[in-house]
């Protein structure tokens, strides 16, 4: 692991979990999803569950752009080709 998000479990926020089963509590991400590596943490204290600028882990909306996938493109790989 390289990097650390600051979060906290919000047991009121309702949505689907990881197996897609909808119940409540899901984890809520600070400063928007913000990524930060080990050794620059923010040094300031942080306001865990204030709901205001944080993202939640709830599966219908976008990821935060730090944890989106990126697009690989493959030249000549079968997925692109046809071939088996």
């Amino acid at each position: 692991m390289t990097d650390v998000a600051l979060e906290w479990w919000d047991p009121t926020l309702v949505g689907p979990s990881i197996a897609r089963t909808v119940g409540a509590g899901l984890w809520r991400y600070m400063d928007g999803g913000k990524r930060y590596t080990f050794f620059h943490l923010p040094t300031a204290q942080q306001e865990f569950f204030d709901k205001a600028g944080t993202v939640d882990n709830n599966f219908k909306t976008a990821l935060p752009p730090n944890d989106t996938r990126p697009h690989y493109t493959c030249s000549g790989c079968p997925s692109t080709t046809g071939a088996a």
